[in-house]
């Protein structure tokens, strides 16, 4: 199934497993029913989306984008309900864990932020790197204070 006219930069689905999530350089985030085999919903943003994450209870979404931004939308209303300047230039990859954001961006800086009350504490909770080549991946480990990171350069880097 061709769900894009450009490259998908990143995919997730519901807690459930029944709702696929895409995002693309075409600058669309896409819902898509597995069971019913189908398009639910098409959003479209301005530059392209570099990543998507359900939160836990799948009732939102949270977006990093090529035009430094970070996105919080609601799956149920179909609409952004915080904008987040995050980073100096694109976010290239997000993910989330419980009340955890971690983004990270071709600035080559990784950031955690607070996720509350369907959205996003407007400074970052932590700057864990400021290196030299851009962030291609970042993820959290089950540890509450442990992060990891992957670069462009082959760098991988872990947090605690």
């Amino acid at each position: 199934m061709k769900l894009h006219r450009e490259a998908i930069t990143d995919c997730c689905t519901s807690a459930e497993g029944d709702v696929l999530y895409t995002v693309s350089q075409d600058a669309c985030l896409r819902a898509y029913s597995l069971r019913e085999q189908r398009q639910l919903r098409m959003t479209s943003f301005g530059l392209a989306l570099s990543g998507c994450r359900t939160t836990a209870d799948s009732r939102t979404l949270v977006l990093s984008s090529w035009d430094d931004n970070l996105y919080v939308y609601s799956v149920e209303c179909g609409r952004v309900l915080d904008t987040l300047p995050a980073h100096e230039v694109a976010l290239s990859c997000v993910h989330v864990q419980g009340a955890r954001v971690l983004s990270g961006s071709w600035d080559a800086t990784v950031k955690l932020w607070q996720f509350r009350a369907g959205a996003l504490a407007h400074a970052a909770t932590a700057v864990l790197l400021e290196g030299d080549a851009g962030v291609s991946c970042v993820d959290l480990a089950a540890r509450p204070c442990a992060a990891i990171s992957g670069s462009t350069d082959g760098a991988l880097v872990l947090y605690d």
